[in-house]
C-alpha cells in the first residue's frame, strides 16, 4: 500500500504547485508536469495581470489619499 509521504516509491509522480517551481524542476531535472511553454506563458500573463491590478490601485489610493502631485 503506498502511503501519501511516499507517492514517488508507488510511481506517481509530484505535481508542481507552481508554475515557477515546474520551470525549476525543469532546470534541474530536465521534465516538466504542464510543459515549458504554457509555464512561461501562464507566469507572463499572472504577472501582467498583478502588475496591472497594483497599479490601478496604486494611483487609486494615491488619488484618494491626496498625495498627487499638482500640475503647474
Amino acid at each position: 500500500m503506498c502511503h501519501k509521504m511516499h507517492s514517488h516509491r508507488c510511481g506517481l509522480e509530484p505535481i508542481p504547485l507552481t508554475y515557477a517551481n515546474d520551470l525549476l524542476r525543469h532546470a534541474s531535472e530536465g521534465k516538466t508536469s504542464f510543459g515549458l511553454v504554457l509555464d512561461v506563458i501562464s507566469l507572463l500573463l499572472f504577472t501582467m495581470f498583478f502588475l496591472s491590478v497594483g497599479t490601478k490601485l496604486h494611483f487609486k489610493f494615491r488619488d484618494w489619499a491626496g498625495l498627487r502631485k499638482k500640475k503647474r
